[in-house]
């Protein structure tokens, strides 16, 4: 109904046009008026081309044919601008083509994602477009595109024949194949690999914590740092192996290598074993134990003594067991227990110093209390116990 009405009201309007120049020339001939200029007109009706020549020094009409148009002209095809007349046979005709399959591929640079661009075979039809009275008219068309079903296997075959072998969506091209879908589709997708962890080392020495202090209570600022030492058999450290990684594969087919982690090597020596099946780090003999890295290989050495620039509430109290060895001086009221011997380069002023063996004070002593030889005394830690009493005392109220 539209398309009748659209040409009926064309043909009103090619009418009118019709009736307007007959008043015109009437016009002119009655009143003895001289004939103005005016251009030629041509334009398309139903897929017919009409053509209304110039009057006196008006311009004549002129066709140019679209992609997609065969115009002739007086028998001859004609692909550019061309002027006509009444006088002229001129043709037009819509052609309609036939297309191919169009794909396109490409594949992420990391190669794990395949993306298709996709067209399937179809016939395009085109219509000529009815057009105004014009002096140049460009000859236009609409299309109509049919599509055609395309076939499984030839689509995967063009596919692997670029190389994609791995993650292929088949589920999806057999439904882009029925479906005769075109645009952009992810249909290949490869395995990324799942990169390596560290190697990692679980300390395992026990240091006693003290509890959480609360606003009112006092703070035995002497006895905060502990000073770790250890004994034969005792555990230092625990190797735990990270996750060896896992490899990927791309769509291509090619594996991918995970991404390589730290792997820790332990080097036993004369202080400490290394168990290959438990993967513990075991001291072998009395010290501090202190880690060495040297790039991925780790050892421990296990220091006989204790070497201190001084003794103050920097260091609290010190109860070590082995060798003790104060650069400086040792300041009020602070204690050293050591279940071997001590020396102190400095001062030794109104503090206690405890040893299982010898004391060796090179500066003065000054009101202060130094037992050596006593190992049972030596072994114990006195501020610590009566801290812990007092713990224990405040726990049970």
């Amino acid at each position: 109904m539209y398309k009748i009405l659209h040409i009926y009201s064309k043909k009103r309007i090619i009418c009118i046009y019709y009736i307007k120049e007959v008043i015109f020339l009437f016009e002119n001939k009655i009143l003895g008026n001289t004939v103005k200029n005016e251009d030629g007109y041509v334009w398309i009706l139903e897929g017919k081309v009409f053509v209304k020549d110039p009057i006196g020094k008006g311009i004549p009409p002129a066709l140019n044919p679209c992609e997609g148009v065969k115009l002739t002209v007086n028998g001859v095809e004609t692909r550019h601008l061309v002027m006509v007349s009444e006088k002229d046979t001129i043709e037009v005709e819509a052609i309609h083509e036939e297309k191919e399959m169009e794909i396109d591929i490409e594949i992420s640079p990391d190669n794990l994602k395949a993306y298709m661009s996709f067209k399937p075979r179809r016939t395009v039809k085109r219509y000529l477009k009815d057009s105004y009275p014009m002096n140049k008219l460009d000859i236009c068309v609409y299309e109509e595109e049919i599509y055609k079903k395309s076939d499984v296997n030839e689509l995967l075959n063009i596919i692997k024949e670029q190389g994609i072998v791995y993650g292929i969506k088949e589920d999806l091209i057999r439904e882009i194949c029925e479906n005769n879908k075109k645009g952009r589709f992810l249909i290949a997708e490869g395995k990324a690999p799942i990169d390596a962890t560290d190697d990692t080392l679980e300390c395992l020495l026990t240091i006693s914590d003290k509890k959480d202090i609360g606003e009112n209570e006092n703070i035995d600022y002497k006895n905060l740092i502990t000073y770790i030492s250890v004994k034969p058999g005792d555990k230092i450290a625990r190797l735990i192996r990270g996750f060896r990684g896992e490899e990927g594969i791309s769509v291509l087919g090619v594996p991918i290598e995970p991404k390589e982690a730290r792997r820790i090597i332990i080097e036993s020596n004369s202080n400490i074993q290394f168990d290959e099946e438990t993967n513990l780090i075991i001291a072998k003999k009395h010290g501090t134990p202190e880690k060495k890295e040297n790039g991925n290989v780790i050892t421990y050495d296990i220091r006989e003594q204790l070497k201190l620039n001084e003794v103050s509430l920097k260091t609290g109290n010190i109860n070590f067991k082995g060798d003790v060895e104060v650069i400086g001086s040792v300041h009020e009221h602070m204690e050293v227990i050591s279940t071997n011997n001590i020396t102190v380069l400095g001062d030794v002023n109104f503090s206690r110093l405890y040893s299982g063996n010898e004391i060796f004070v090179k500066g003065n002593v000054i009101s202060s209390k130094l037992i050596s030889g006593d190992t049972s005394l030596a072994l114990k830690t006195p501020a610590t116990e009566v801290q812990r009493i007092i713990w224990e005392i405040e726990d049970l109220i």
